[in-house]
């Protein structure tokens, strides 16, 4: 069984965390519940986009993308955006012998995501990793909004 964690969880002791436990798996991330027998952890609350009022999982984005054949990896996080708030952008590398433009990849998103889903941009890069190979999603967030009053995650 899955159990979000509630806001104050750090505010608890130890020995309170540890008895939440109760044999469940307890997580930040946003179980989806559909009423079946299983769950689908949908995103970090982090990694959720709140775009015009819509939330926007940066995992359902990804996941899109990758399906590009030249994509290797990708990475989505939200980008400031004057009129939404914030806005999709995806990070893409690309995998070895491969070639495709940032144009490419926003025509491919164009006809597999929803219209507020779509990455407003997209930059081909190497995606910042660390030692264990995950990527830095922090990194590229803390990239997109630098200088800013605000920020989010």
């Amino acid at each position: 069984m899955i159990c979000e964690r509630e806001p104050g969880w750090e505010e608890l002791t130890f020995d309170e965390q540890a008895s939440c436990w109760d044999g469940k798996a307890c997580t930040t991330s946003s179980p989806n519940r559909s009423g079946t027998a299983t769950s689908k952890l949908r995103d970090r609350k982090k990694d959720i986009i709140v775009s015009g009022g819509e939330n926007i999982s940066t995992i359902a984005v990804e996941q899109a993308i990758a399906e590009h054949h030249a994509v290797a990896e990708v990475a989505v996080v939200s980008t400031p955006d004057d009129k939404w708030g914030e806005r999709p952008k995806a990070f893409v590398e690309l995998a070895p012998g491969e070639e495709a433009s940032e144009d490419d990849i926003l025509a491919f998103a164009k006809e597999h995501l929803a219209g507020y889903m779509r990455p407003v941009a997209v930059e081909i890069t190497e995606l910042p990793k660390t030692s264990t190979g995950k990527i830095q999603k922090k990194q590229l967030r803390d990239q997109e909004w630098a200088g800013r009053d605000r920020s989010v995650g």
